[in-house]
């Protein structure tokens, strides 16, 4: 947790239903992902291991819009179905970008 204590200490976070999305422009130019799942909301290790796997995923297609960005990402209820979740987080990291000050102006948010 302590590799995420510059995001964290930035204080800039949107919730959504299912997660907690932490921003903070970074100077490298690119977007970075860090996953935290607690074992007090998901006690399997399965279902964690699923929870980054669907993370990643959708990180990983949104990337090119997230560049000079580094997120941390929370899950903040144990049951979600997976095409909401990704749609939820697509949205998440998105806002996190507009309100923690990563404006693109190449890309139109909506």
């Amino acid at each position: 947790m302590h590799a995420y204590a510059a995001v964290f200490a930035f204080r800039c976070r949107v919730a959504g239903e299912r997660f907690h999305v932490y921003g903070k422009p970074n100077q490298i130019g690119f977007a970075r992902l860090g996953i935290v799942v607690s074992k007090h909301i998901m006690p399997r290790a399965v279902d964690r291991n699923y929870y980054k796997r669907l993370v990643r995923e959708v990180f990983r297609q949104e990337r090119g819009l997230l560049g000079g960005f580094d997120f941390v990402v929370r899950p903040s209820s144990k049951m979600f179905s997976p095409p909401a979740a990704r749609a939820e987080l697509r949205e998440l990291l998105l806002g996190a970008l507009r309100k923690c000050g990563g404006r693109n102006p190449a890309v139109d948010y909506g």
